[in-house]
């Protein structure tokens, strides 16, 4: 009488055809036009940056060494915020049974059924300089789940409020049943 026991690719391989065998799309992120906007900007910015430089370059050759160093710095600081930032950027759409995670960049799925998720805990977020505040700041919602973390902020979802409560509506009706 042997167990068996699933690795755990295949037990979110489990959980994911579950999923979409039986959970009816109830709710969406949708994307806060500012997110698109800086991401616009930031891309942009080094666009202008890169083709300046570029532009250096062929026009005064013997400043090659100098400007190609700049030209190497900036591609590195550029790739390193999208390691950082882009990379972690995900969609959430919440089903009757659990939370799917697409990130964006990758198209990676992670799937999250509600009966795994210990607790949701709010966390303020507080932009401050030397002076002292900058804003009132905000409130970010980290779900808990199997050792790992997924934090929901309203800085990146224009539906944040209608989200959280679609999730908490969800979780508590699992913990009921």
């Amino acid at each position: 009488n042997k167990q068996f026991t699933k690795s755990p690719l295949q037990q979110a391989a489990a959980r994911y055809a579950t999923c979409h065998e039986n959970c009816k799309v109830k709710m969406k992120t949708k994307f806060r036009k500012l997110f698109w906007i800086r991401l616009a900007l930031g891309l942009a910015l080094f666009v202008i940056l890169i083709l300046f430089l570029i532009n250096r370059l062929l026009l005064n050759p013997q400043e090659t060494k100098n400007l190609t160093l700049i030209l190497v710095f900036l591609a590195l600081l550029f790739l390193s915020y999208l390691s950082l930032d882009l990379f972690k950027v995900f969609s959430l759409r919440v089903s009757e049974n659990g939370i799917e995670i697409t990130f964006l960049i990758t198209k990676k799925k992670k799937y999250i059924p509600f009966n795994t998720i210990s607790s949701i805990e709010k966390e303020k977020i507080t932009l401050r300089n030397a002076q002292g505040n900058i804003t009132d700041g905000y409130y970010i919602s980290i779900l808990k789940f199997e050792n790992e973390r997924l934090i929901i902020s309203p800085d990146s979802f224009e539906n944040y409020e209608d989200l959280m409560i679609e999730i908490k509506t969800k979780l508590n009706n699992q913990h009921v049943a």
